[in-house]
């Protein structure tokens, strides 16, 4: 078994700008990490079977 781990930041405005490989490595994913802040439009595009852990934090909410 081996593992991978990919990294990527983009703010939500900017999601239109991801790169065919941030696409394909979303689209492989076992695991997406993600945060309020982040391109979470690309989330819709997951695969059913991707486990989406949200690790984001606002003044009332800490879910990690």
């Amino acid at each position: 078994m081996s593992t991978k781990v990919g990294l990527a930041s983009l703010p939500p405005a900017l999601a239109i700008c991801v790169t065919l490989a941030g696409l394909e490595a979303l689209a492989a994913a076992d695991v997406v990490v993600t945060e309020r802040l982040g391109a979470n439009p690309l989330l819709d595009r997951l695969p059913d079977d991707v486990e989406v852990v949200d690790v984001g934090k606002d003044p009332q909410d800490y879910p990690v």
